[in-house]
């Protein structure tokens, strides 16, 4: 049948190969679904040789839809080249092998009969290798409080020179900071999830730090003092509310990373803010603002132009010494649900 189709091909002038024929049939059958076979009517205008029978006869084939179109009700003598049907005025057309009409019917918007592909994606969090490169001063290893490791050398001494048959031990070297990435996640924030999720990964492969874990908090939350919730790998976000002095670190080993907008109703009230000042008396903390600095006005974040001198390596940001024209004191207002400065 394949070998009548190729012949009245070349009949009928279209010089195609055994291969690229094989290709067009393979095609069809992936595109042509048997319950979405056009009625006969429709390919009356195709043909007017081709029967209905021969379209029940041979569902979803495009091999044999072709061949049904060349296997017309005439005898096989009477047959000739394929040919488009004759035009209103008379006048033959050019073309001989046409597409079946009415494809926009064969498949429906929930089809799952193509292939699936994936497609790369830009990056949401830009700059990826600078970021990295910063990142790597956090890269410090110090001795570790619970963990030891052999000295062989210092044992092989003892041995020699004291004659104390006695293992010597001292502290592995560890990494140096945990880090704890709380996200405001209030509405507003929506559009920067991916955002959020490619800078918590690069944390995480960064290699730097001994743990990172991610929390979440409502920034449009009304309560007098604000609660996190412990965030899964896969972002999903526990429904136990947590004490914020949870993330304090007895040794203050721990960088916490507030990633917010600051344009919700807690940051205006000052409770998220208390929050900081928490964390911050203990700990080293930063805060990375969503918007660009031009939109700065219209959120809580005042912008303040200041020198600031750490005391030293991850220091808590009370420690910090700040020079600036501007006396900070001034922007501190007291909170009436808190009562006291925030």
């Amino acid at each position: 049948m394949i070998e009548d189709l190729f012949k009245e091909l070349h009949t009928s002038g279209l010089d195609i190969e055994p291969l690229e024929l094989a290709d067009a049939l393979w095609l069809a059958t992936k595109m042509v679904r048997p319950d979405r076979i056009p009625e006969p009517g429709s390919l009356h205008e195709m043909s007017t040789n081709a029967s209905a029978a021969d379209l029940k006869d041979t569902p979803g084939s495009a091999t044999n839809i072709a061949a049904s179109l060349a296997n017309a009700e005439n005898p096989p003598a009477e047959r000739g080249p394929l040919h488009a049907p004759t035009d209103p005025s008379g006048e033959d057309s050019h073309g001989h092998i046409y597409l079946l009409p009415n494809t926009e019917q064969m498949f429906s918007p929930g089809d799952e009969s193509g292939l699936l592909i994936r497609v790369p994606v830009p990056p949401a969090l830009p700059d990826t290798l600078t970021l990295g490169r910063a990142l790597r001063a956090f890269q410090r290893r110090v001795p570790s409080r619970t963990e030891v490791t052999f000295d062989e050398e210092a044992t092989a001494e003892r041995i020699a020179e004291q004659g104390i048959w006695q293992a010597v031990s001292q502290p592995a070297t560890t990494r140096w900071l945990d880090v704890a990435l709380v996200v405001d996640d209030s509405p507003s924030t929506a559009i920067w999830r991916e955002l959020i999720d490619e800078f918590r990964l690069l944390l995480e492969r960064q290699g730097a730090f001994r743990d990172v874990r991610q929390w979440s908090f409502n920034g449009d939350d009304q309560e007098p003092r604000l609660g996190l919730r412990p965030r899964s790998q896969q972002g999903q976000a526990s429904g136990v509310r947590r004490n914020p002095w949870e993330l304090i670190h007895p040794r203050g080993e721990r960088l916490v990373i507030v990633v917010s907008d600051c344009v919700g109703s807690s940051w205006h009230r000052g409770t998220a803010w208390k929050m900081i000042l928490d964390w911050g008396a203990a700990q080293p903390i930063a805060l990375l603002q969503l918007l660009p600095q031009r939109l700065w006005s219209g959120t809580a974040l005042a912008s303040v132009v200041a020198n600031i001198r750490s005391p030293g390596p991850a220091a808590a940001n009370r420690k910090f010494t700040i020079d600036s024209q501007f006396p900070l004191a001034d922007t501190l207002t007291p909170d009436p649900a808190l009562g006291e400065e925030h």
